[in-house]
């Protein structure tokens, strides 16, 4: 699966469930909110855990509370899922 800007890499075979792990590796510089934005325009539901910090969203809702990491630039990021569920690991520089 890929966009432009990104693609996802699997890093192994589908699950027992169904869900595959993956890799997202990105062709550019991408900020978590244009990440989040990007996401969010899928008809999918899971979670987003960024630096350990987690919520939830869903085909048609906003993933609240993660504003204070929209300006900062994403220095990995991991997906699992399928079948319309999608959960997302992004880890990003603390600078504070």
């Amino acid at each position: 699966m890929s966009n432009n800007d990104y693609e996802f890499v699997a890093m192994g075979n589908p699950r027992a469930d169904e869900t595959t792990p993956y890799m997202i590796k990105f062709n550019r510089k991408y900020t978590v909110e244009e990440f989040v934005k990007s996401i969010l325009t899928k008809n999918e539901w899971g979670y987003i855990e960024i630096n350990g910090f987690e919520v939830e969203y869903g085909c048609h809702s906003i993933a609240l509370g993660l504003g204070c990491f929209y300006d900062k630039e994403i220095k990995s990021c991991y997906a699992s899922g399928g079948w319309g569920a999608m959960d997302y690991k992004i880890e990003v520089e603390d600078n504070e």
